[in-house]
């Protein structure tokens, strides 16, 4: 099935086709990236690099002689049923994106499909990101490709693949189709006859599968008002990004290679661990580990983990003396009674503590290590 394909005409795609292209064979790809929806069931994305007579819908001719696509995608979930689709190139810069609205019909068993531009307050919240870590000489304009126009509404069935044209071009004979696989369960993701995409191994305890559905996070046994896109996942690694602590990775196993440390532990439905004197529960409506038990858990903190869809915080100037003066006459007088030790107009050691409001929390899932990070 083909989602009404969008071409993008330009002479500057020959240079970025060029420049995101390998000579390794098409059938070297990596396995798709899978997400677990918000709402309820997943969608698989696989990238490929596909001569313009190969019919993107069915793939019919031979995709081998195609040179393999070389940059790094990537898959961000955000509310409203909204996954962001990016395209990475080798030194990490955001080449590519759109957006794509998907919600399950649970009565039908299918899906509503949209693909649509990459919304620009989301592009924004990139820019804002990439200039805070760019070098301070760099003056390269911050711009994401992305589609046309918005497709219209599809209804998609359940573990049916559609294809994306996502850039085309007439020139190199080439075309770059992204293949988006929707599906209720995860287990209809892959062919049912399909061969294995790896060689077999032996089953080791990091093939276990983590997961953590309608969660509640505490805090030093106190319940926190939290908020984010998703409540539930499922994978080998589990995650949890915390508001300035950045992200902690969970996995019942070291990983060679990473800084994973025997810090936690699995208690049936919950995940504990201690960061910075303070202890963590985060307790999910069933067990974590199949039926349940106790477990020693490794705990791997990414302090360099940035929440991109987290407004930016904006750092106003000192105030001035004079200004706070004209706006507190009060408060400044209260603070130089303080400073000469006659009585303040304030209550001297007594502070008001701000209102509690709703801790915004990301969670997340991987089957291997190098999905989420890159190898030190």
């Amino acid at each position: 099935m083909s989602l009404h394909p969008l071409r993008l005409l330009s002479v500057c795609l020959t240079a970025l086709l060029l420049s995101a292209m390998s000579v390794h064979a098409q059938n070297n790809a990596p396995p798709p990236l899978v997400v677990s929806l918000p709402q309820g069931g997943f969608v698989a994305f696989r990238i490929k690099t596909v001569p313009l007579n190969v019919n993107a819908s069915t793939g019919a001719e031979d995709e081998s002689a195609a040179p393999r696509l070389s940059l790094s995608p990537q898959v961000l979930v955000d509310e409203g049923n909204v996954v962001h689709r990016l395209l990475a190139d080798e030194k990490g810069r955001l080449v590519f994106g759109y957006d794509l609205v998907v919600e399950l019909l649970p009565a039908d068993k299918k899906f509503k499909v949209i693909a649509r531009p990459l919304d620009r307050q989301f592009e924004a919240r990139l820019q804002v990101r990439g200039s805070a870590s760019a070098p301070r000489d760099s003056t390269a304009p911050f711009n994401v490709s992305t589609l046309a126009r918005q497709t219209d509404e599809q209804l998609v069935a359940d573990g049916e693949t559609f294809a994306l044209d996502l850039l085309v071009n007439e020139q190199l004979g080439l075309k770059v189709v992204d293949y988006v696989k929707t599906a209720t369960e995860k287990s209809l993701l892959l062919a049912p006859n399909a061969p294995p995409s790896r060689p077999a191994r032996d089953f080791t305890v990091t093939n276990v599968e983590l997961a953590i559905k309608d969660y509640q996070l505490h805090r030093d046994g106190e319940a926190l008002h939290t908020t984010g896109a998703r409540r539930s996942c499922a994978g080998a690694l589990l995650w949890l990004a915390l508001p300035e602590g950045g992200r902690f990775i969970f996995s019942l196993a070291p990983h060679e290679g990473y800084d994973f440390r025997k810090t936690g532990t699995i208690e049936d439905d919950t995940i504990a661990f201690n960061w910075k004197g303070v202890r963590y529960e985060w307790i999910s409506t069933e067990p974590i580990v199949g039926g349940g038990g106790t477990w020693n858990l490794w705990v791997l903190h990414d302090p360099h983990y940035v929440d991109v869809f987290a407004p930016p915080v904006i750092k106003t100037p000192e105030e001035s003396k004079l200004a706070r003066l004209l706006r507190d006459p009060l408060g400044v007088i209260a603070e130089q009674s303080d400073k000469t030790g006659r009585t303040s107009l304030q209550t001297k050691g007594k502070r008001t503590a701000p209102a509690a409001g709703r801790v915004r929390v990301r969670i997340g899932a991987a089957d291997t290590i190098e999905a989420l990070l890159p190898k030190n």
